[in-house]
């Protein structure tokens, strides 16, 4: 992912991967980064000792381990999206990462809901929903372990 596609400007994200706030943005363009410095003070994104941040970049990129945290992030989806399928609950759309949105009944979610089940809720257009079923996004990263999927299939499960 370079210049060499037309790619401009990357917004890098490592907190989600288990880094401490640390976000970058890489600019390929010299010329498109002139007032980047000024922005970033602006918005309130110019951090006192910020390099502390910025080191843990080195771990992250080293030996591909972003890749690898993604990987384990989607398999776990993929993990996630095979057990619900098997117990009736198919994903509304082809899971291409590590969110698999679902449709399920309102009875069910409130059930997760008071088990303490944590996810989102979301409306949706494209889907003609009755007001018996809700649409909702489940996220899987690098730390979602074979545990919690089986505990949160198993609260499906008892429906």
């Amino acid at each position: 992912m370079t210049w060499r596609c037309g790619i401009d400007v990357l917004s890098l994200g490592a907190t989600k991967g288990g880094a401490l706030a640390a976000e970058a943005v890489v600019v390929f363009d010299p010329a498109r980064a002139i007032y980047l410095g000024e922005r970033r003070k602006r918005a309130g994104h110019l951090l006192s000792k910020h390099r502390f941040i910025a080191a843990q970049f080195l771990a992250y990129l080293a030996e591909d381990r972003w890749l690898t945290l993604a990987r384990r992030a989607n398999g776990k989806a993929d993990r996630l999206t095979e057990q619900l399928t098997a117990v009736g609950l198919k994903p509304a759309w082809p899971v291409e990462a590590n969110l698999v949105f679902v449709t399920m009944p309102r009875a069910l979610h409130a059930k997760l809901q008071a088990a303490g089940a944590s996810y989102y809720v979301r409306k949706s257009e494209s889907l003609n929903l009755d007001s018996d079923t809700v649409l909702v996004r489940l996220v899987t990263s690098f730390a979602t372990t074979d545990d919690d999927i089986a505990r949160f299939v198993a609260l499906c499960k008892k429906s």
